[in-house]
């Protein structure tokens, strides 16, 4: 009974979550800010990652590159096994976390002189979601027995729940609501035959501003069959480009999909197409979104 009255505040608080002994309360979410921090910052670089190699590349760039990650964490691990043996616990960490908080500033250096960036973000994001959250749960296990992990790893493992749930807010926040994000094309359509790649985020419409999804289709739907539609667009990089379309109503006509009470339905965009095809298969939430070109 001593031992729980000599407890701190601290200690007594996170009894509600964990059996924390007196004097344990104040590692244990140390180690919980630590890894939430960690989680967080992968979240809020993930997106940028996803942009990046979408917006320089494709998808299929994106499946080469996973594979090539693992065939360079072939070569890092047996790399970092080496450092572990040579440096002091505590140096190799700060070491390591240093040149994963030094990678960033670096890229950024870089982006301003236009080197293309795609290839080496989504290799470094690779390895820095593996090393160094791998790396942390080496450290906790290090300065935990057994059995005191079994009591205080839900507190370490809440903050990194809460880390990966903050760091998606926060990107969700930076990234700015303007413009139509061009998410996918269908090969052939002329959004590839013209160069409108995915990653990039429409801003304009020959010459006018539309700020969101509903905007872009009020400007393209009086259109029809061999108009020609100018769009800008911003790339990942904050770069402007202009393209010109022409579109192609027959074998590509544009359509938004909408859900109503009755389900889904695929209204015509196209001036000379207005015809409402329903949808029979409905889905779960209510949403509109345009396809097509």
């Amino acid at each position: 009974m001593a031992q729980r009255e000599d407890a701190s505040w601290l200690d007594r608080g996170l009894r509600v979550f964990a059996d924390v002994r007196n004097g344990e309360g104040f590692i244990a979410l140390l180690l919980a800010l630590n890894v939430f921090l960690i989680l967080m910052a992968y979240y809020v670089l993930k997106p940028v990652r996803e942009a990046l190699v979408l917006g320089e590349g494709s998808a299929e760039l994106k499946s080469y590159l996973s594979a090539g990650q693992v065939v360079l964490l072939a070569f890092v691990v047996p790399f970092y096994g080496r450092l572990v043996s040579r440096l002091p616990r505590m140096k190799l960490i700060n070491t390591v976390t240093l040149f994963f908080i030094a990678c960033p500033v670096i890229f950024y250096v870089l982006n301003t002189f236009g080197v293309p960036l795609a290839i080496i973000f989504f290799i470094w994001i690779g390895i820095f979601s593996l090393m160094v959250i791998a790396q942390f749960w080496s450290f906790a296990a290090d300065i935990y027995t057994k059995e005191e992990g079994e009591r205080l790893f839900p507190i370490v493992g809440f903050g990194a729940s809460l880390g990966a749930v903050f760091g998606a807010r926060i990107a969700d926040h930076l990234i700015e609501p303007v413009g139509v994000y061009v998410a996918y094309f269908a090969y052939g359509s002329p959004a590839t035959s013209y160069g409108l790649w995915a990653g990039s985020r429409i801003v304009e419409v020959d010459g006018h501003p539309v700020r969101d999804l509903d905007e872009f289709i009020a400007a393209v739907s009086e259109k029809v069959d061999r108009d020609s539609v100018r769009l800008t667009a911003v790339q990942w990089n904050g770069a402007p480009e202009v393209t010109t379309l022409k579109l192609d109503n027959k074998y590509w006509p544009a359509y938004e999909l909408r859900h109503t009470s009755e389900g889904w339905e695929r209204v015509a965009l196209s001036g000379n197409d207005t015809a409402v095809a329903g949808m029979p298969e409905p889905l779960s939430a209510p949403t509109s979104a345009a396809s097509g070109h």
